[in-house]
C-alpha cells in the first residue's frame, strides 16, 4: 500500500499532539513495509525540502500564503500521478477556518480525479467536517463523535515514546534548564503560538495554566518544587513578560523556569516527577496526547476529572482534580512528591494502558484495516 499523508504545519519542534501522533503513526506504516510520503509545510521563511527518516520521505513546501497553499496543491497533484497513491489520508488544522475548508475541498476535487480514496483524520480539527462524511472514504477520530455514519471510525491515537533509563544527574537533561540535583519539577506544556488574547485566555482557562499558577501560589512551603512550562508563545520577549506577570502578581516567579520548547521531550518526560495536564477542553475527536506520552515515559500525571479524560484513563491510572479546584491540585502535587506506593501504582497501570491501547502493533495494524476497507467504499479507486 502507497500512503499519501498530508497535514499543514508538521515541523520541529514536536510538541502538539495533532503532529506527534501522525509522526509516530508515519513511522509505525513504514516499519511495516508502507509506502509512506508526508506532504507538509513549514516557516514560510524556509524553502522547500524533501528528506527521509525512519522509511518515511517528506516534501516540506513553506506555508503562510495563498502562493505557498497554490504550491501544495501542484505539488500534491505530482505525487498522486507519479507515485501512484493507494490512499490519502489528510489531517487538518484545529479550527473551522477558510483555509480549512478550502483545502478540505481542493484535495477533495484532486484525490476525485486521480481516484485515489479521500480520508480524513481528525485530531481535535474542524468539526464541520462531521456533518459532510460523504466526502471522505473513511472519518478516523481520536475519540467518541455524535455522528452516526458507518464512515466514522474510532481509532486510538498511536503513542510511541520510549521511557528512558533515569540518568546520572551530570547526564539529566534537567540540568539543561538551570535545575539543580535536589530540585522537585513539574513539567507543564502546550502548543500555543500566537501572542493574542483568546490564546492567553485558552491557555489559563480551558488549558488550565491559572490552576496551576494558583496551585503554586499554595505550595511555597516546599523549596525545593519548581515548574518547567513550555510554551512557543515564549519566545516571544511580549508572550514572556505576559506570562512572567502573572508569577510575580502570585509571588511565584523564582520557582518556574520558561522555555519555547523542548527538543528532548522524551528524556524530560522520564526526568521531572510528575506531569501535569490540568484540561478543561470537551472537544469532539480531541485526544490527551501529552497525558498519554508522559504515561509511556512512566512519569505520574495530574489530570482533570473531564469525561474525555475519563474516555482514556481513570482515576486508577492518573490523579484526578476538579477543574478550578487549584487547592486539589497542590493538594496532588504533594501527594506525587511524598513518592508514595499509591502514584506509583497508578502510574505503572497507566502505562500499561497506553502499551496495551495506544501502541503501533495495535494501532496500525487497525489504521490498515480501515484503509482496506474504504478502497471498497469508493469505486472512483479502480485503475
Amino acid at each position: 500500500m502507497k500512503i499519501l499523508l498530508v497535514t499543514p504545519g508538521m515541523q520541529s519542534p514536536w510538541v502538539d499532539g495533532r503532529i506527534t501522533s501522525l509522526l509516530a503513526l508515519s513511522e509505525a506504516l513504514a516499519a511495516r513495509d508502507v509506502s509512506v510520503e508526508v506532504l507538509t509545510t513549514g516557516p514560510q521563511d524556509q524553502g522547500q525540502r524533501q528528506y527521509c527518516e525512519k522509511g518515511v520521505r517528506y516534501q516540506v513546501l513553506p506555508g503562510g500564503s495563498k502562493g505557498n497553499w497554490l504550491k501544495m496543491l501542484q505539488c500534491f497533484w505530482r505525487l498522486a500521478k507519479k507515485d501512484r497513491v493507494d490512499q490519502v489520508v489528510y489531517r487538518p488544522f484545529s479550527g473551522f477556518n477558510s483555509v480549512n475548508i478550502v483545502s478540505v475541498f481542493s484535495l477533495w476535487m484532486l484525490s476525485l480525479l486521480r481516484r485515489v480514496p479521500f480520508n480524513l483524520s481528525l485530531w481535535s480539527g474542524p468539526q464541520q467536517l462531521l456533518k459532510v462524511p460523504w466526502l471522505f472514504s473513511t472519518i478516523m477520530v481520536s475519540s467518541k463523535v455524535d455522528v452516526a455514519s458507518s464512515r466514522v471510525v474510532p481509532i486510538r491515537p498511536l503513542v510511541e515514546m520510549a521511557p528512558v533509563v533515569s540518568p546520572s544527574w551530570d547526564a539529566n537533561p534537567l540540568k539543561q534548564y538551570g535545575f539543580a540535583e535536589e530540585d522537585r519539577v513539574c513539567l507543564f506544556t502546550y502548543c500555543g503560538k500566537l501572542n493574542v488574547d483568546s490564546l492567553w485566555r485558552y491557555t489559563l482557562e480551558r488549558r488550565g495554566l491559572g490552576d496551576l499558577i494558583a496551585a503554586a501560589a499554595q505550595l511555597k512551603d516546599i523549596p525545593d518544587l519548581k515548574f518547567l512550562v513550555s510554551i512557543p508563545v515564549l519566545a516571544t520577549r511580549e508572550g514572556r513578560e505576559r506570562l512572567l506577570d502573572l508569577l510575580r502578581a502570585a509571588g511565584i516567579e523564582d520557582r518556574f523556569v520558561l522555555t519555547p520548547a523542548i527538543d528532548n521531550l522524551a528524556e524530560v518526560l522520564s526526568a521531572v516527577d510528575t506531569y501535569l495536564y490540568p484540561v478543561n477542553i470537551e472537544e469532539p475527536s480531541w485526544a490527551p496526547i501529552s497525558m498519554l506520552e508522559a504515561l509511556a515515559c512512566d512519569t505520574p500525571v495530574i489530570t482533570t476529572s473531564t469525561p474525555i479524560i475519563r474516555e482514556f484513563m481513570s482515576s486508577e491510572e492518573v490523579l484526578m482534580y476538579e477543574p478550578g479546584r487549584a487547592d486539589q491540585l497542590s493538594d496532588l502535587i504533594r501527594l506525587v512528591l511524598d513518592d508514595c506506593a499509591e502514584v506509583s501504582g497508578r502510574t505503572a497501570r497507566g502505562r500499561a494502558k497506553v502499551a496495551a491501547l495506544n501502541s503501533s502493533s495495535g494501532v496500525a495494524e487497525q489504521i490498515l484495516a480501515v484503509l482496506d476497507r474504504s478502497s471498497t467504499l469508493c469505486p472512483n479507486n479502480s485503475r
